[in-house]
């Protein structure tokens, strides 16, 4: 997939999520911050703010599906095969469900409901990203929590 804008939009979310998640750890006291932490408070953060403002635009769910795999992926190997087979299993059933939820409940396919985005090519690149940086992140367990970076 092309890098483009839009994907650098989402590494900057997803890199100020990551380091306003380690400066709110940062200030407490007897704290050991861990990348779990870390990533999980990140991907929490994304989370709060995509149910307390219905956010379902491209980049907050790009930057939810990438923190929830990286944070899973870094956990261990097993978790990281299976959020690359979860992912795809979960935007495969998205694509097969639509248009029966259309006929059906007379929704809207640009507007999901119950704030869960519809399938984008997209957001299984960025599930894929995660888990490969966890997966990375697994294999460096002592090393600081990395950024989000693009390579093309």
């Amino acid at each position: 997939m092309a890098i483009d804008a839009v994907d650098i939009q989402i590494a900057n979310k997803i890199n100020l999520l990551i380091s306003d998640a380690y400066k709110r750890h940062l200030g407490m006291r007897g704290m050991i911050i861990t990348r779990t932490i870390i990533l999980d408070s990140a991907w929490g953060e994304i989370v709060g703010y995509r149910q307390s403002q219905g956010a379902n635009d491209t980049i907050s769910v790009c930057a939810e599906h990438y923190l929830y795999a990286r944070s899973v992926a870094s956990k261990g190997l097993s978790e990281a095969l299976a959020i690359r087979a979860g992912a795809v299993g979960y935007d495969a059933y998205k694509i097969v469900k639509l248009p029966f939820q259309i006929i059906s409940e007379k929704v809207s396919p640009e507007k999901s409901k119950g704030g869960e985005s519809q399938f984008e090519l997209r957001h299984v690149y960025w599930e894929q990203k995660g888990a490969n940086d966890g997966a990375l992140d697994r294999a460096s367990p002592n090393t600081p929590v990395s950024l989000c970076l693009l390579s093309a």
